[in-house]
């Protein structure tokens, strides 16, 4: 998960026009829940085409959750981070109905992270820090915890008054939250990119923990992705120090032609940690301290070259 700013899409039309499918249905919708004991309301205007394109394009056809790209293997479900139709844990809750066409509130999601069912996810044991897979019950649905008692539950109400301990991708920063532990070291097979919380006065951040376990950001298979990217990583870093390594003793003349391809391949390692690469975050954590040396080195071999 990464800070993705939300303005650099413009929100649909068919969701701010006055004559858009968004604000029809939300006037129909307030008229709804006028009525006692108003049951489930049918909301469509969420899944507009133009909305999955912007959704799309904002985030790269990745889920704003756990960074996988959903392109290639099956529709995204657009997500209300607020849940339009029911809270869980919140028995008499309507759902934040009146968002479920606001724009801010909408996220593209991946089914893993979206659907909650039982999925087998990674954990840290408190003791030894072995890592173990257990069958646990993850996805967001209508989870959506928060820290005390000031839950919105009207149009009138404000938002902000609430502690949403899940983080949103679009209005606070995950990387001043959570982080990764990574051990390329491992033995093949081995959990190596867990998703964990940072620390705050020693203990774990409560918007971090609450994110990973909600959203399921350490199920096993998204963690053997991000596991295979961390080796793939550490592979390439260690053949562009060599390539470094084998230039710096090099005449001149075969120096400045091998300059351009030892950029090139430091170029290709710094864009995995982009908002457009899948697991982008862990990426550019695992790679910047080591790729920002490794630059460095460049641009004394780039140096050399232009003296001699």
């Amino acid at each position: 998960m990464r800070f993705v700013d939300r303005t650099h899409i413009a929100a649909p039309l068919s969701l701010t026009d006055p004559d858009g499918a968004g604000f029809k249905e939300l006037q129909k919708a307030k008229l709804h829940y006028t009525a006692p004991d108003a049951g489930a309301f049918s909301f469509k205007a969420y899944k507009s085409n133009d909305v999955i394109n912007a959704l799309g394009s904002l985030f790269h056809r990745k889920c704003a959750y756990c960074e996988s790209s959903y392109a290639a293997v099956h529709p995204m479900d657009v997500e209300h981070y607020r849940p339009k139709g029911a809270v869980f844990g919140a028995a008499n809750h309507p759902g934040y109905w009146w968002l479920a066409a606001e724009w801010t509130n909408l996220l593209p999601s991946c089914i893993d992270c979206n659907r909650r069912r039982y999925q087998d996810l990674y954990r840290i044991e408190e003791e030894g820090g072995d890592v173990t897979a257990m069958l646990v019950l993850a996805g967001k649905q209508d989870m959506f915890p928060i820290a005390g008692q000031r839950r919105a539950a009207a149009v009138a109400d404000v938002l902000t008054d609430e502690n949403a301990l899940l983080i949103n991708p679009c209005e606070r920063n995950p990387a001043l939250h959570l982080t990764w532990a990574t051990s390329p070291a491992a033995a093949p097979g081995t959990a190596q990119a867990l998703a964990v919380p940072k620390l705050v006065g020693g203990a774990e951040d409560h918007y971090a923990r609450t994110s990973i376990d909600v959203y399921g950001l350490n199920r096993s298979g998204l963690v053997d992705a991000r596991t295979d990217l961390i080796r793939q990583l550490e592979y390439d870093l260690e053949d562009l120090q060599l390539m470094i390594e084998l230039a710096a003793d090099k005449a001149p003349t075969e120096l400045s032609l091998q300059l351009p391809r030892i950029a090139a391949k430091a170029e290709r390692l710094a864009q995995c940690g982009n908002g457009q690469r899948p697991y982008s975050a862990c990426a550019a954590e695992f790679i910047k301290l080591r790729l920002t040396r490794l630059l460095e080195s460049l641009e004394r071999l780039r140096q050399q070259c232009r003296n001699d």
